[in-house]
């Protein structure tokens, strides 16, 4: 019994540590999905507009590109996008015009600057050679930034993202270049168009980041909730592993039992070759009532392999209980009375969709039990009455009644209170266990109570569902 416990428990811990990690995997690749389905969501929703926006630049810019040689400049009609800026190369890919908000990305201080621009715009007197070089030399700076680059051997694609770190800012930029052919402007070869992101990009950084705290969270929550689920989901199969281990220990038991007073009584007859028939028929007469024990506790354990499926072998039909249990109480009473015992029936005209024969099995069984823990004098009530469209049925005695403890345990196979005094009365610890089965398997609920002032009483409540002739 000892190498079968350690077995269950060898089991029990395998199969917790399996559950654990099928369900933490679950749970982390739940989440996996779910970042990866939920940040792509957040790119198509923060970028898809702005690379429509660059598309439809990029249409006006090749529709609609102008050059002004007064103003020595560049014209796009219809640019009232003020987030597009626009970068345009000659054929030996050098820029030559941007849009001049670009500075003030790629310039440190471009306020500064741009005030410094306003000042060299005033009267000549005021002109400030010392500024204009300083202004100079910060835009050709400025101007050697990669943003101002371009890659003809990688053109017409969506870069994500282009990062300028301007002091302690960094800006990002979604860009696209493309080649260019304008008869009206042939010095512009290719143009790339760029759109400042930051307020996008962090936006979605964030929402990222709050998803990564959560889905770390979940992924804890889920290691609990996992070990509560292995938990809720062993219950019962540990459950049915001990019952299985204690209905296999105690049916060997019973087994070896009668087999080994057969086997001894048999041993003993051969042993006495010269007696006749007469003189060893008390062997043969309690090995025999051994065999019988034997057959009766084969079919009962048969009869319980099969309860699983007992609502797909019970045949329904509309039965008078009253008729069944008058009956069955036949076979009873006549013992009671020899056994000088009580036997009432308080019997209502009841009919119901039962199984005629397991409802007769299920009375045997308690009638049996009932007879077997009376003594004289005693007296067997059985009532049957209709509560609610539910049929109702008790059968009470006051015998020597049971305890408490066994009244948890008195529906297990195998149980018995007194195992010397069981076997002695022909008991196996079976019957009330098939008993269970039975009302179970008609959706009912069988209970036992103590009977007062003394005894037992077992009440069984089945629906009553009667079929439509």
């Amino acid at each position: 019994m000892k190498k079968k416990n350690n077995f269950a428990k060898d089991f029990i811990k395998r199969q917790y540590g399996e559950l654990i990690l099928f369900n933490l995997i679950a749970f982390f690749a739940i989440f996996i999905l779910l970042g990866v389905l939920a940040i792509s969501s957040i790119n198509n929703t923060f970028f898809n507009d702005i690379k429509k926006d660059i598309l439809a630049a990029e249409e006006n810019i090749k529709d609609s590109l102008e050059y002004s040689a007064e103003s020595d400049r560049l014209i796009v009609a219809n640019n009232n996008n003020v987030r597009i800026m626009m970068i345009f190369y000659t054929n030996d890919e050098v820029f030559r015009y941007y849009s001049s908000n670009l500075l003030s990305y790629v310039i440190h201080d471009y306020d500064r600057f741009s005030r410094i621009n306003e000042g060299l715009l005033g009267p000549w007197d005021s002109f400030d050679q010392e500024l204009w070089d300083e202004y100079i030399s910060a835009i050709a700076t400025a101007e050697q930034n990669s943003i101002f680059n371009i890659d003809v051997n990688n053109l017409d694609h969506f870069v994500e993202f282009e990062t300028v770190t301007t002091g302690t800012q960094e800006y990002t930029f979604m860009t696209r270049g493309f080649s260019m052919f304008n008869e009206d402007v042939p010095l512009v070869k290719y143009a790339k168009v760029l759109v400042m992101v930051n307020g996008e990009v962090n936006s979605r950084d964030q929402i990222v980041k709050i998803y990564i705290i959560s889905a770390i969270l979940m992924i804890l929550a889920g290691a609990v909730a996992s070990i509560i689920l292995s938990i809720t989901a062993m219950r019962p199969i540990i459950e049915t592993l001990n019952k299985q281990i204690a209905f296999v220990s105690d049916a060997s038991h019973e087994l070896r039992t009668p087999l080994a007073i057969v086997q001894s009584k048999l041993e003993n007859t051969l042993t006495k070759s010269n007696l006749t028939v007469y003189d060893v028929s008390e062997d043969i007469a309690i090995s025999l009532k051994e065999v019988a024990r034997l057959n009766k506790l084969t079919t009962d354990l048969l009869q319980l392999a099969k309860s699983d499926n007992y609502r797909d072998l019970i045949q329904l039909e509309n039965v008078n209980l009253t008729e069944v249990v008058k009956e069955t109480s036949e076979i009873f009473k006549e013992t009671a009375e020899l056994q000088r015992k009580g036997f009432v029936l308080k019997l209502e005209e009841v009919s119901a969709l039962v199984d005629r024969n397991k409802m007769t099995q299920l009375l045997i069984i308690i009638l049996d039990n009932a007879l077997r823990y009376t003594n004289e004098k005693d007296k067997i009530t059985i009532t049957l009455t209709l509560i609610n469209n539910d049929v109702h049925l008790e059968i009470a005695d006051t015998g020597i009644g049971i305890s408490e403890e066994t009244k948890k345990h008195i529906f297990e196979r195998f149980y018995r209170e007194d195992k010397a005094r069981s076997r002695e009365t022909g008991g196996n610890g079976l019957g009330l266990a098939i008993a269970k089965t039975i009302v179970e398997a008609h959706m009912g609920k069988i209970q036992v109570e103590h009977n007062e002032p003394k005894g037992t009483k077992f009440i069984i409540v089945i629906p009553k569902r009667l079929r439509n002739q």
